[in-house]
């Protein structure tokens, strides 16, 4: 993805890679403790999200708002995670919660392919709309 010409767009790949980072140390480093590793996941969730809505780090709206999207479906996924620890006692309010929590990641998944599918439709438009604008001389000649 190409980034807008602003210097803090620069940290949009550091700032993803961190994250994953982040991500990957607390689920190694505190096992037995799922509050701190939601809090810790959604705090740095919360920070990319304000980076988002401040730099806008990406050329082209449609990437900036799938990434926003992205991050926010992430950190209520997240939240929705403390319904799992122990703290939660009775089974059947995980289960509500967990229906929930599936129904929220098919939206995700449905927006995403949306997004990409209108993107796509966009592209293959604008393709066929400069292949009429080309030139004769420049047009193939078709085949004998």
């Amino acid at each position: 993805m190409e980034t807008v010409g602003k210097p803090l767009a620069l940290l949009f790949t550091p700032m993803f890679l961190v994250r994953r980072l982040i991500f990957a140390a607390i689920a190694i480093l505190v096992q037995n403790n799922g509050p701190l590793q939601v809090f810790v996941n959604a705090y740095a969730s919360l920070v990319l999200i304000f980076f988002y809505v401040k730099v806008w780090p990406m050329t082209d709206t449609i990437n900036n708002v799938i990434q926003l999207l992205n991050e926010v479906f992430f950190l209520v996924c997240i939240y929705l995670q403390l319904a799992f620890t122990d703290y939660t006692v009775d089974p059947e309010k995980k289960h509500d919660i967990g229906s929930a929590y599936l129904g929220f990641l098919g939206i995700n998944v449905s927006v995403n392919v949306l997004l990409i599918g209108y993107t796509f439709v966009k592209q293959v438009q604008a393709y066929y709309k400069n292949k009429q604008k080309r030139p004769r001389s420049l047009k193939r000649p078709t085949p004998k």
